[in-house]
């Protein structure tokens, strides 16, 4: 399949036109994609993933908060755990807490550890809904901030540390 793209200005607005031509076929399709929507930061979840990956990966609290909605909702692991909205006092701690806590199979692999050895991250680019969980974090699309973090899950003692109530 042959592929072209160009770009004109239209009203201000820079527009992307993509052309493809199926090879086996002959057809010509085409489509159009506003520049307006490209702003959109983490419009596309596989630029997010790779922002959220990385940012976990390196333990790097600060790219992680630019990735999350602020305030964030947080709770414990327990379904009667109360819900807090933390805002930016304490939203670089509630992170760097998130990093700390044991996942994997082994129960004691640090968030950050576990993300930067993980190997299967294809299933975590399926794209059909706009909310889906991944480790302790609720990412949602949102159409004017793109994709973010919106829930975090803390262990009892990150909402200790952090000093969230947890009863």
């Amino acid at each position: 399949m042959a592929f072209c793209a160009f770009f004109m200005s239209c009203g201000g607005a820079a527009v992307t036109t993509n052309s493809a031509v199926d090879s086996a076929s002959g057809e010509e399709t085409t489509s159009e994609a506003s520049s307006e929507a490209a702003s959109v930061p983490n419009a596309d979840f596989r630029t997010f993933w790779g922002n959220l990956k990385n940012a976990i990966a390196s333990n790097d609290v600060a790219a992680l908060k630019a990735l999350t909605k602020v305030p964030v909702t947080v709770r414990g692991t327990l379904d009667d755990s109360p819900e807090t909205a933390v805002g930016d006092e304490k939203i670089d701690l509630v992170l760097a807490e998130s990093l700390k806590q044991p996942v994997g199979d082994d129960g004691v692999t640090p968030t950050h550890k576990f993300v930067k050895n993980l190997k299967d991250e294809e299933k975590q680019l399926k794209e059909a809904e706009s909310s889906k969980r991944f480790l302790d974090y609720v990412l949602e699309l949102s159409p004017d901030k793109g994709w973010q973090i919106v829930y975090i899950y803390l262990q009892d003692d990150s909402m200790k540390a952090a000093g969230l109530p947890n009863e």
